[in-house]
């Protein structure tokens, strides 16, 4: 009978046990749900307190972190969930995206691939081990990775912009603007897509396609500056430095600390016979933090 009772009351212990821990989650999950991740962090403390191989409540801690800017905390905690279960490949790209951000590219693409590994399907984990590649200057292995996913999801647009930057850069402008197209078929007012495929356009001498997508971009968002910077910068190279002038100032009364906008506008200047004008603008751009600008004072100014 003693015996008996001490079972009995082991699995009442048991069944208590658990319940607590359920309940705790449910809590600490709720939190999470409603963006309050400090007590999200809490109430997985004291799950993992009753359950330390739980391997969801570990993973809902490391997110947790991470919108709290606890990367490291986040990484031993996706480390945690990978210890318990191998095959969660949530927390291997997880991971995979913290290293990448920390610039440890090396490690980064080793979680993607161990992602990519539990499932081959995993077309962020082939994106982002290819953003990986692309930083370590394996163009070809990027250019092969975001064909992946692409494969896989035809229709992501951040893969075929990510995909058509790697093309630029490997030369292939044509391929390029074709990769443009797609995505803005897909969100035809993103003034961003307009203005980059006006920069591979640019690279293919096509100036009257260039010029309309950066019009388009403007037209989309008529705050967008950098837009303004680049049309100035291609009106600049057809020596048209008055409308150059007016992009470059429109940019400035946009984001009157653009440092990059008042050193282009003093090479306008300059260009345009206006030394007084193009000085000023060096030095105001000096002001602004840009060193460069240092040297073209002393080469224009002095």
């Amino acid at each position: 009978m003693k015996y008996l009772l001490i079972i009995i009351c082991s699995i009442t212990l048991c069944k208590s046990y658990g319940q607590n821990a359920d309940e705790y989650f449910r809590i600490a999950n709720s939190k999470f749900e409603k963006n309050d991740f400090e007590g999200a962090v809490s109430g997985f403390d004291q799950v993992i307190k009753l359950d330390s191989l739980n391997a969801e409540a570990f993973l809902l801690r490391a997110m947790s972190k991470v919108f709290l800017m606890d990367n490291e905390g986040a990484i031993q905690d996706f480390t945690r969930v990978i210890a318990i279960d191998p095959k969660e490949r949530a927390a291997y790209f997880s991971r995979g995206m913290l290293r990448k951000g920390f610039g440890d590219n090396e490690a980064a693409i080793a979680d993607f691939t161990s992602a990519i590994s539990v499932s081959d399907s995993f077309s962020l984990a082939y994106l982002n081990r290819g953003k990986a590649r692309f930083d370590m200057q394996d163009n070809e292995g990027a250019l092969h990775d975001m064909n992946r996913s692409i494969e896989i999801s035809p229709g992501d647009v951040q893969a075929l912009t990510s995909r058509a930057f790697v093309k630029r850069v490997m030369k292939d402008y044509a391929g390029s603007v074709i990769d443009y197209d797609k995505a803005i078929s897909i969100i035809p007012l993103d003034a961003s897509l307009y203005n980059a495929r006006a920069v591979t356009k640019a690279l293919l001498h096509d100036s009257a396609g260039t010029i309309a997508d950066y019009n388009k971009a403007i037209l989309i968002d008529p705050q967008y500056a950098k837009a303004y910077v680049n049309r100035g910068l291609f009106l600049s190279t057809g020596e048209d430095y008055e409308a150059a002038i007016a992009d470059f100032n429109k940019a400035i009364e946009i984001l009157p600390r653009s440092a990059e906008a008042y050193v282009h506008r003093g090479f306008a200047r300059l260009m345009n016979n206006d030394k007084a004008g193009g000085c000023a603008d060096f030095c105001k751009a000096v002001e602004l933090g840009e060193n460069y600008a240092i040297k073209l004072i002393k080469e224009y100014c002095e």
